[in-house]
């Protein structure tokens, strides 16, 4: 009776224990950001052309495929600077771009980039670090939408 008793404890207590470690053997998919995004460079002056690369975790084609990523850039004091929409390719990766500068790029500093997706959110930053205007001439790249 006295051995069942012990034995009976040492299984209960191996089970137990065993119930906190299952968790960590899916800790690295957990950890992942619903919408993940970054940027080409680590700072921008004024007229460059910022890449964002991203992806969206548990993106299914068969349901988004018709679903826009809607990006907001927002400056150091919350006010949008660039808005747009695009849509994911069929493994949830997007990127987009935009030319930092002009008249909405007033101040140097950390500037957000949301990203929204459905209900999900993320973002990253862009060090802006300002600088001289130069406006692209007509037959350059003019920003998001021109002509090539």
């Amino acid at each position: 009776m006295r051995l069942a008793g012990f034995l009976m404890f040492a299984i209960l207590s191996v089970s137990i224990l065993s119930y906190g470690f299952s968790g960590s053997a899916f800790a690295d998919s957990h950890n992942i950001p619903p919408i993940s995004a970054s940027t080409e460079l680590p700072s921008y002056e004024n007229g460059d052309r910022v890449y964002v690369d991203g992806s969206i975790r548990d993106f299914d084609p068969d349901i988004h495929s018709n679903t826009a990523l809607t990006y907001r850039i927002t400056d150091t004091t919350g006010n949008i600077v660039t808005i747009g929409q695009i849509l994911p390719d069929s493994n949830g990766d997007f990127s987009f771009n935009f030319v930092s500068g002009g008249s909405l790029f007033k101040e140097s500093g950390d500037y957000n980039i949301e990203l929204f997706f459905g209900s999900i959110k993320g973002e990253t930053k862009m060090l802006y670090t300002g600088g001289e205007f130069e406006p692209s001439l007509p037959g350059q790249d003019n920003g998001p939408g021109s002509e090539p």
